[in-house]
């Protein structure tokens, strides 16, 4: 696995983690579940995407109509952050 590089500007892992709200469990997800992430949360910023993102992909390459979703994270997890994501493409 490839390491995260430093970048010029950093974006604070701890806001990152913030964009990701927290849900009660359990949760169950379904087809409407994409259309009320979309309403509530906002897309995640391109430095988030660059700096925590990126470096996962291991080689996939997004278009230039690519983003992505924070849906929420599990709560109670102190050393382990646990996040759910969805990529959306707009535009296709």
């Amino acid at each position: 696995m490839r390491r995260m590089q430093k970048h010029k500007s950093q974006f604070p892992f701890d806001k990152f983690i913030s964009l990701f709200p927290e849900v009660e469990l359990p949760v169950t997800l379904t087809e409407e579940s994409a259309l009320v992430f979309q309403q509530k949360n906002e897309v995640l910023p391109q430095l988030a995407v660059n700096q925590y993102l990126e470096p996962m992909h291991l080689g996939r390459d997004d278009d230039e109509y690519a983003e992505y979703m924070p849906c929420f994270r599990i709560p109670e997890t102190t050393d382990i952050h646990a996040f759910i994501l969805a990529c959306k493409f707009d535009g296709v």
